[in-house]
């Protein structure tokens, strides 16, 4: 039950930083708001087209059921340092180390997708600042709840309610998608 708190604690830091919350702060259990549809909207214009955060880093934990948590991102392994550049363009919502487990996060507003960075070692950028897809945002590292160096990597879109949920990041890249599948 250790993800939960650390959800609503993210959900609570995105709202009084002007964000929508995450849904997976409603009374549900996260997996059970995790698994349902949500219609990808504005975000589906991203399909094949984000960045991939970490160009040389490659999967060491995908998004879903992990042990007795859901796992609302993707981990991507790398050296500690390694540069940690935006997926897209977009606003600054948070950049700060506030947010319980997550260490050093960054979080991306674009339009219909915001991304979150989690883990840094160093937060590059600011709340308020514009960044275009491929500025360096952060140092990957692990800061928080990590057991290595990793950045745990989000994709959210607004749901229904109008809240950010999780979404699968290989959504976004669906060339590696079918890499993954493939083996």
């Amino acid at each position: 039950m250790f993800a939960r708190p650390l959800i609503v604690s993210l959900a609570l830091l995105l709202s009084l930083s002007g964000c929508s919350v995450f849904s997976s702060s409603s009374q549900r259990s996260p997996s059970a708001v995790s698994t349902k549809t949500v219609k990808l909207s504005l975000a589906r214009k991203y399909i094949g087209h984000l960045l991939w955060p970490v160009p040389h880093g490659s999967i060491s934990s995908q998004f879903g059921q992990r042990w007795s948590n859901f796992h609302e991102g993707l981990d991507i392994r790398a050296p500690e340092g390694t540069p940690i550049y935006a997926a897209h363009a977009g606003k600054v919502v948070y950049s700060d180390d506030g947010i319980r487990g997550y260490g050093n996060v960054v979080a991306i507003q674009g339009d219909g997708l915001m991304t979150v960075y989690g883990h840094n070692r160093r937060n590059i950028v600011e709340v308020g600042d514009q960044v275009q897809a491929g500025d360096q945002i952060a140092e990957l590292g692990q800061t928080g709840k990590a057991t290595g160096p990793h950045l745990h990597f989000e994709t959210r879109v607004k749901d229904s309610s109008g809240r950010n949920a999780a979404v699968d990041p290989l959504v976004f890249f669906p060339a590696r998608a079918a890499r993954l599948n493939s083996n």
